[in-house]
This record gives structure tokens, sequence and C-alpha cells, in this order.
């Protein structure tokens, strides 16, 4: 594989490529929806960045919870809410709640399962 995971099509690649059924997988399937659903197009890293800023720093289940529909921001909205999935297994399975731990989990787990061949 040798790819660094950075975009969204890398990490759907791996994630398309894994055939078992886990946490990490399900997790990286969230954040993966979450950046679909987000109105622009990012790297994983940058999707981070805006998604904290538009919710707020440090970035808590209350505060995307605070965000209500003003008329133009339904595609954060519904990226919202697969965070939350993605927050809420996390801490449950892993303890974590921190968005950037948990994504680099997500990385760590790919780029150990998925090394050059």
């Amino acid at each position: 594989m040798g790819e660094k995971i950075d975009d969204m099509e890398v990490l759907q690649d791996l994630v398309d490529q894994d055939q078992s059924n886990h946490r990490i997988k399900s997790m990286a399937e969230l954040l993966l929806s979450a950046m679909n659903d987000w109105p622009t197009d990012v790297q994983i890293d940058k999707f981070v960045v805006e998604f904290k800023k538009y919710f707020g720093v440090p970035l808590t289940l209350e505060k995307m919870k605070e965000k209500k529909f003003d008329g133009s921001n339904a595609w954060q909205l519904e990226a919202s809410g697969s965070i939350e999935l993605l927050i809420n297994m996390s801490s449950e399975f892993n303890n974590e709640k921190d968005l950037d731990k948990i994504v680099e989990n997500i990385f760590n787990h790919y780029k150990l399962t998925y090394t050059d061949s």
C-alpha cells in the first residue's frame, strides 16, 4: 500500500479492503460519512480543524448539540451526527473523547494493518 493516510480517498480504500468487522472500521466509516457530508472537499486533518473551528474548541458533544439549523448549515449538522456517534463509540470502547486522538487511533490501526507490500 505505502500511501500516507491523509485524504478521504486513501482512507476509503483502506476501509474497503478491510474484510473484517470491528470497532475501528466502524469508527473510520463514521469519519468518512462525516467528511462526505461536510460542505467542502478537504483532507482529513483540515476537516478536523474546520469541524472543531465550526463547533468550538475544545470540541464537546454539548457544543455540537447547541448548533441549530440556521437555514444553511444542514451539511455541518449531518456531519456532526456522524462525529457524535464516532465520539460516543470511542468513548465507550476506548475511553477516548478527543477527536484528534480518535482519528490518530484510526490512522494507527490502518498503518499497522496495511503496511507496504
